[in-house]
């Protein structure tokens, strides 16, 4: 999953747990609110206010690794240099990869 998908699917679920229309007892005045009922919607509301938290610290993140769409402040070379050692990476798995299956056939590795 990419950091652009997760910060996504965060701020959907954030939106409903946001959503007053959610909360346990909905449309109930609060002074109506059975003592187990205003338990509940105060987890409702600590849900909410923890997944946007996760949010805004998942958005930092991405930010700072320049992960976000339109977001990315690296400069050019920095970007080339990131790609460089991205394929670097890939390629390395790739061998890693291989030799692996070798010794695997040759019964050297379980």
């Amino acid at each position: 999953m990419s950091i652009e998908q997760l910060t996504n699917d965060l701020k959907e679920v954030y939106f409903i747990e946001a959503n007053p229309a959610n909360w346990t007892a909905a449309g109930v005045h609060p002074t109506e609110l059975s003592q187990q009922e205003k338990a509940a919607r105060s987890l409702d509301k600590k849900d909410a206010a923890l997944t946007a938290g996760l949010l805004v610290k998942t958005m930092q993140i991405a930010e700072l690794m320049g992960a976000l769409p339109g977001k990315d402040k690296r400069t050019a070379a920095e970007r080339a240099e990131a790609e460089a050692l991205e394929k670097t990476l890939a390629d390395a798995q790739t061998e890693a990869a291989k030799i692996t299956d070798r010794l695997r056939a040759q019964g050297l590795l379980n």
